[in-house]
């Protein structure tokens, strides 16, 4: 056959042939359109080649622009050795098949010596359709993607295809937003702007995203971008750029003569214009509808154009190269690739830039929170490449928060991010976004909750437990609850929660000077990365829903590597809490439910009492009230309760051993039914022979009219 491919490659007719071809040569014989001619061998590639020969309905008023398409076409279809593991290839029989004006083609068939263009039949994983569908569907697929072709429906409503990059020079990356935010803000219809271009490797540029100027560095070259907004170029045809004449179908292309006067009106001197010898240039070809893979209805076109200032030729003449385009990364591109362009993303304030913060960090600005300012004053040291989101070597001795912030910024080409070496404790006020504490430290803890930095709801996230338990604490709407209340919250749910009261009470003896309870280092903790990154990756995910959590929350991970089918992730509402501001210099929070429970026995016709269960800090004065124990042998009188001892003993005991005593008895209440709140005699009494017997203690009166807590301090 002449002018076919039988003219560009041997083909060997096959009288044998493996028998796991058969369901394919049986879909073919049994299509209603389909015709098996023969089938061959090739040195194309292994495997066999089917010549057929297709019927194609020719609308009535002709084929889609004219294409030189037949009602009778001859293909090959082509499977390799792997089928049916692998789907078959469809090629075009005639050399002269119009693929310059087709869309929806494959540049050569994947590992194989064939690289001519041909059909692509599926928006998606052929082979993985393929072997879902089988071979009759495959055919019925290989009919309407012909019935599309002469129809003009290969383009569908799901976006305008791209050219395809077949005589691409190089390549050029250039950020999709900033250009059309060009064009937008462009006050005309048409539009020539001058841009800065960087080649980063050969052929490979890189479109800045600032304006041309005349002083700039020699690896920088001029970029023209022109555009026009108005007119729509609906036809695909992927012909070859060799002029400038072959930019002419484009509308947008009169302006570049625009461009290149613009160019020499700001470089000016001669000299300068001597030294340019490419110039870059891209058009926005607008589109009938969305482009595939952009998110506006302009397609980006490349080419790098030789140009000399001083010749007198005709602009129509210079030679040019194709491009391929890319899109370069920036934040709104992250957002729509992670899905979270609908969550407000405020400024995220990491403290701590070391294993754990680092991955987060990074996480969060791979989804579009690219605005950080980073806190640490602690050097990359060569033992953190054992799990630090840094992995080079040449960055040892330079500061963790200086290097994330870089990485962050190189990643989205954005000044957004800030890096820190700076002790937190030195930090006198931080503006408004997400405090993310990843320190591990009990100082930074208490700090956050009482030096009056941070006056915004933040994150503490930390790993405990020999790596076993992440632990991650959101704090509810003003702060209510804090970190502080969350931690001491779930040390009480120790009693019902094995896996809290096993970490509580966990002790690794080659790291004994970490303090149970407030988890450990990470610089020292012998733990694996992927360990770290488990508990990490579930940190954005809260932070991107904290404006859903009606209260407090935390989220306790669990990971052992020992026991995979073990591992899970639990969620934890906490409450608010009832505040008493400078009591006796301290404050008092008690759990809000618990205080109204308290409150409601002010109601009843005798006095009760019970005990405070919580814990006391005395560095930072604040007295933390999580539950009660009201014993039953209490004895209850219209204006008296002596508080009873049955199975007090027990569940103290109980509450130190499975919180490790980080849950303590700190104090009693007792209610008054009628009149205030004020201390009876007797109650003086009580409280003067507890100041004798402890450091800290708290008795709070409950009336029908006001709450009394008054501080007790044995050492004063």
């Amino acid at each position: 056959m002449e002018n076919t491919i039988f003219d560009c490659y041997k083909f060997d007719k096959l009288e044998i042939y493996p028998d796991k071809y058969i369901s394919l040569i049986n879909a073919i014989d049994e299509n209603y359109s389909i015709y098996k001619l023969g089938i061959y061998k090739s040195n194309l590639s292994e495997g066999i080649f089917i010549h057929a020969r297709i019927d194609i309905s020719i609308p009535t008023n002709g084929v889609y622009r004219q294409l030189d398409i037949h009602s009778k076409e001859d293909i090959m279809i082509y499977a390799k050795t792997n089928y049916p593991w692998t789907a078959p290839s469809v090629l075009f029989v005639r050399n002269d098949f119009p693929t310059s004006q087709i869309p929806h083609l494959n540049l050569g068939v994947s590992d194989s010596k064939i690289k001519m263009l041909n059909p692509c039949l599926y928006r998606g994983n052929i082979d993985e359709w393929f072997y879902l569908n089988g071979p009759k569907v495959f055919c019925d697929r290989v009919n309407e993607w012909f019935f599309d072709l002469v129809n003009g429906n290969l383009i569908k409503e799901d976006g305008f295809e791209v050219l395809r990059n077949e005589n691409s020079k190089g390549i050029v990356e250039v950020d999709y937003e900033y250009l059309f935010d060009k064009i937008l803000g462009y006050n005309r219809d048409y539009g020539a702007i001058l841009l800065q271009a960087k080649e980063n490797n050969e052929r490979y540029f890189k479109v800045l995203n600032y304006e041309y100027t005349n002083n700039l560095s020699e690896n920088i070259i001029p970029c023209i971008f022109i555009f026009d907004k108005k007119s729509v170029v609906s036809e695909y045809s992927n012909h070859n750029f060799n002029k400038e004449f072959d930019l002419n179908r484009y509308p947008c292309e009169r302006r570049l003569k625009f461009g290149i006067e613009k160019l020499r009106r700001i470089i000016g001197k001669t000299s300068k214009l001597n030294q340019i010898k490419e110039i870059l240039v891209i058009l926005a070809v607008k589109r009938p509808m969305q482009v595939i893979g952009n998110f506006s209805e302009y397609e980006y076109l490349s080419v790098i154009m030789v140009y000399d200032f001083n010749s007198k030729n005709c602009l129509s003449n210079y030679p040019i190269e194709r491009l391929s385009v890319i899109q370069s990364i920036n934040s709104d591109t992250l957002e729509r690739l992670s899905k979270t362009q609908e969550i407000d993303k405020k400024t995220i304030v990491m403290l701590g830039c070391g294993a754990l913060g680092s991955k987060i960090s990074m996480h969060l600005a791979r989804m579009g929170y690219t605005k950080q300012h980073l806190y640490d004053n602690d050097l990359f040291l060569p033992h953190n490449l054992a799990r630090h989101s840094i992995v080079s070597n040449s960055l040892v001795g330079y500061p963790k928060a200086f290097i994330i912030a870089e990485q962050i910024k190189s990643l989205v080409s954005s000044n957004e991010c800030r890096g820190y070496y700076e002790d937190i404790f030195n930090i006198k006020k931080l503006s408004d976004g997400i405090v993310v504490d990843c320190t591990a430290s009990k100082r930074s803890l208490y700090w956050s909750v009482s030096s009056g930095v941070i006056n915004f709801p933040m994150v503490r996230t930390e790993i405990y437990f020999g790596g076993k338990v992440g632990l991650t604490l959101i704090e509810g709407k003003k702060r209510n609850p804090d970190v502080h209340d969350i931690m001491i919250s779930l040390y009480m749910m120790a009693l019902e929660n094995n896996i809290i009261s096993q970490w509580l009470n966990y002790q690794d003896f080659e790291d004994s000077i970490y303090n149970i309870g407030f988890g450990c280092s990470s610089d020292t903790m012998i733990l694996d990365d992927s360990t770290i990154s488990n508990h990490a990756s579930i940190v954005p995910h809260l932070i991107n829903k904290r404006d859903k959590f009606k209260n407090g929350m935390a989220c306790l991970s669990y990971f052992d590597n020992e026991s995979l089918n073990k591992n899970s992730t639990y969620l934890y509402e906490i409450e608010s809490m009832k505040v008493f501001q400078n009591v006796d210099g301290w404050s008092i929070r008690i759990r809000q439910s618990l205080y109204e429970k308290i409150v409601n026995y002010t109601k009843e016709n005798l006095e009760n009492a019970g005990l405070w269960m919580g814990r006391i800090e005395k560095s930072i004065n604040r007295i933390t009230i999580i539950d009660t124990f009201i014993p039953k042998d209490n004895i209850r009188n219209i204006d008296t309760v002596t508080v009873g001892k049955e199975e007090v003993e027990l569940y103290l005991k109980k509450v130190s051993k499975k919180t490790n005593g980080l849950i303590e008895y700190i104090g009693e209440w007792h209610t008054h039914i009628s009149g205030t709140a004020l201390p009876s005699q007797r109650d003086l009494n009580t409280f003067n022979e507890v100041k004798k017997n402890t450091s800290v203690f708290l008795m709070t009166i409950m009336s029908p009219l006001e709450v009394n807590n008054i501080v007790i301090n044995g050492d004063e």
